[in-house]
């Protein structure tokens, strides 16, 4: 990626297996995940220094994939893998309506989303992680962890970085157009921009299902502390939509909580 960027994990080699997929099978750095790292005490400005650093490895990534992508599949002299565009409507699907049940307020929400994205995909595409929670990023910026790989919006990998309740009160959005956005021309840098708050909100409604279903699994294991830090961050996914996103789809978010009944632990923060 460059003299003096942030780098992948070492890539030890790049493999087709038996079902057809490919792997890169890397090194991983010898480094906590940053889902692990923050739960130390770490200051806000200590938070906002880490995660700026990821998003320059993940603008580098971006860029780079960028230029190899051909249709729907990624190719560099020594390899050609064929990638799926990243699809909302399934990521809604198995990470929400899975979670907390189906019913036509869900239906309803998801469709409202689903509109709301639609003039952002298929325009300056590249190869995204697809699921860039911190805790598939290390304390040094490294990215790893690309079994969700797609096409789509480079916007999604950023948010799934910047909007986690856990990085306490940094400024997301700002470090987003700093660090991530500011390089780009200027017609792409508007796109990016404005891709910014319908992909934040995108992504905490679809954390706040994948949270809480990691605390059920949690519970069942008996880890029931870990369990419970997970059911405070799906919360704060809520809180976070709550007060960033549209009406429309928070009302929409709102009500559809209120009539899943496995969400019921969840709606004091309504």
């Amino acid at each position: 990626l460059g003299k003096g960027l942030l780098k992948l994990a070492r890539s030890l080699c790049f493999v087709k297996g038996e079902n057809g997929a490919y792997y890169d099978v890397s090194q991983r750095k010898p480094l906590q995940s940053l889902e692990d790292y923050f739960d130390d005490t770490k200051t806000g400005f200590e938070k906002t220094g880490i995660i700026a650093e990821a998003l320059k490895n993940q603008r580098n990534i971006h860029r780079t994939s960028k230029e190899a992508i051909k249709e729907d599949y990624f190719e560099t002299e020594d390899v050609k893998v064929r990638l799926k565009q990243y699809n909302y409507a399934e990521n809604l699907q198995r990470r929400l309506l899975r979670r907390f049940g189906r019913n036509r307020k869900g239906e309803d929400l998801c469709a409202a989303i689903e509109h709301e994205l639609s003039k952002f995909s298929g325009k300056f595409s590249c190869v995204i992680n697809g699921d860039l929670a911190i805790s598939n990023l290390l304390e040094d910026g490294t990215v790893i962890d690309f079994e969700k790989a797609s096409i789509g919006n480079p916007v999604i990998d950023a948010v799934s970085t910047l909007e986690d309740p856990k990085n306490g009160r940094i400024a997301a959005e700002n470090l987003f157009i700093q660090h991530y956005a500011s390089g780009a021309d200027e017609e792409e840098r508007i796109f990016l921009e404005e891709s910014y708050r319908p992909h934040a909100t995108f992504i905490s409604v679809c954390q706040t299902g994948s949270k809480f279903a990691q605390a059920q699994k949690k519970r069942q294991e008996g880890r029931i502390h870990t369990a419970e830090n997970d059911i405070e961050r799906a919360k704060g996914f809520i809180r976070k939509v709550i007060e960033t996103g549209k009406p429309k789809i928070k009302d929409k978010f709102v009500d559809y909580l209120r009539s899943s009944e496995e969400a019921r632990e969840l709606v004091d923060v309504l």
